[in-house]
């Protein structure tokens, strides 16, 4: 072609690739930077290596760790544990599953090899979860649902819950109550935020929105029996005569008075001076009273 050029690499600047050589690398960083040299997804991989190592060298760099996918069923949890303990990651960013899958983990349970001799319908009636090669037990997410609740027992109802809040409280749990490494302890212990954006996409989403619903179910309860407790007390003194007097047995009072049960007003209770017909309508009133609590 007319006009065209064949330029050395060298002339223009470029940088020249390199083989491999086994013979050359000791440390798996030493890996990582031969790989920087050589082409498609190991330069990537080497290039990725060297800009977290200036990251991590620059002591006014902030580094936000993003993670996604399965990397904690995949077992791989214990390196993002250990990037927080060497002071690598200032900030987390992840989804609600693999922070759950590794909060099971980090709470003692296992995950297990999928074999394909097994049906999802068969891995369904023995209560386990495939996540593609890999088995979570059911068993497993019904314990963490337990960590999870006895965490937000902890939590101060009144102040919004945040996901940074909720996997912070968490991680003091398994700090206070678990041996082992994890990710959400590691996170507490240095004070390294963990965000969740998509937080009720996740079993942790679900159990907190179990424990939502059954705090509305209990606020809804203790309504309805204040309501009933009304109503109950206003029957009651409709069928208390107007005239009992007001000085009261002490004997009467400390067999029939439960400041604990209800709150009587004294002219309630047995008083001197009542004939044997009228004391027997106001017996037959507090026992009303009494059955309907």
């Amino acid at each position: 072609m007319a006009g065209r050029e064949f330029h050395d690499g060298a002339t223009d600047g470029l940088e020249a690739l390199e083989p491999l050589d086994p013979e050359k690398i000791h440390t798996f960083s030493e890996l990582l930077e031969a790989m920087r040299k050589t082409a498609f997804g190991g330069r990537r991989l080497g290039e990725a290596f060297e800009t977290l190592a200036a990251m991590i060298e620059d002591p006014e760099c902030k580094v936000v760790l993003t993670l996604s996918g399965a990397m904690t069923i995949a077992k791989m949890g214990k390196i993002i544990s250990t990037m927080i303990d060497r002071g690598m990651v200032h900030a987390i960013i992840s989804t609600g599953a693999l922070v759950a899958h590794g909060l099971s983990e980090s709470v003692g349970k296992l995950h297990y090899r999928h074999e394909a001799s097994h049906s999802d319908e068969e891995l369904f009636q023995k209560g386990y979860n495939r996540v593609y090669d890999t088995l979570e037990m059911e068993s497993n997410l019904n314990y963490v649902e337990h960590v999870v609740s006895l965490t937000l027992k902890r939590i101060n109802s009144e102040v919004p819950l945040s996901s940074h809040l909720l996997t912070r409280e968490l991680g003091k749990t398994l700090t206070e109550e678990f041996e082992g490494p994890g990710i959400l302890k590691s996170a507490y212990l240095k004070n390294v935020p963990v965000y969740i954006p998509a937080f009720t996409d996740s079993e942790m989403g679900l159990d907190v929105g179990t424990w939502a619903m059954g705090k509305q179910m209990d606020r809804a309860r203790s309504q309805v029996k204040a309501v009933e407790t009304r109503r109950s007390y206003a029957r009651f003194t409709k069928r208390v005569p107007s005239s009992i007097p007001t000085s009261i047995s002490t004997t009467m009072r400390e067999k029939y008075w439960d400041p604990n049960a209800w709150v009587f007003s004294p002219s309630v209770v047995a008083c001197r001076g009542i004939g044997r017909s009228k004391w027997r309508r106001i017996s037959r009133s507090v026992t009303h009273v009494w059955a309907l609590m």
